[in-house]
């Protein structure tokens, strides 16, 4: 995925199904270990993130 703050992260999506409703689902997404994806998804939480501030060594 790319995101216009932090560049491109790397997830994982898993697809859970609910039984009882099938037209729902849960998806979840799961940060890989490449190219500082946690980092990222962390900063984009964090206080500086949430006021779209640049990301640190982004250019």
């Amino acid at each position: 995925m790319e995101h216009p703050l932090v560049g491109t992260l790397h997830l994982e999506t898993t697809q859970l199904r609910l039984p009882a409703r099938p037209d729902l689902a849960i998806l979840l997404y799961t940060p890989l270990p490449v190219a500082e994806t946690a980092a990222r998804v962390e900063w984009l939480v964090s206080p500086e993130g949430q006021h779209g501030s640049a990301y640190p060594g982004a250019g």
